[in-house]
């Protein structure tokens, strides 16, 4: 089994969160447990199994927005069926907004389209 330097320090964060801490040297310690992961020890791998269940869940779960500023809106441009509209200010709701445009029309709008909007609008960097 090979394991890099980077995991293998992960691991040793995650059992001593777990409540593991060295008797005497940690140094030793380090090497002890190395030693048993790589002769699958039977403790350490079902130790080693449930760290990378949960590093793998780590990196699955995508970031959820939960709350935006409406100022941050002010002045993105967006097409609205064909239709360029500049945002001039937003009427923030608990899970629906209103966005006013500078044509002095407005919509209501569900915030995670809201959330579409500014991923879009970060993810191409302007």
């Amino acid at each position: 089994m090979e394991v890099s330097l980077e995991l293998f320090d992960q691991f040793v964060e995650w059992l001593k969160q777990d409540g593991l801490k060295p008797r005497k040297s940690e140094r030793l310690w380090r090497k002890t447990i190395f030693a048993r992961l790589l002769n699958n020890d039977k403790k350490t791998m079902e130790n080693w199994e449930d760290f990378m269940i949960e590093q793998n869940t780590k990196q699955v779960e995508i970031p959820i927005l939960k709350d935006f500023d409406e100022n941050c809106l002010i002045g993105l441009g967006v097409n609205i069926q064909g239709i360029h509209k500049e945002i001039a200010y937003v009427v923030k709701g608990v899970t629906m907004s209103r966005i006013f445009f500078e044509d002095r029309s407005n919509t209501d709008v569900d915030n995670s389209v809201i959330f579409q909007i500014l991923q879009a609008h970060y993810k191409d960097g302007r």
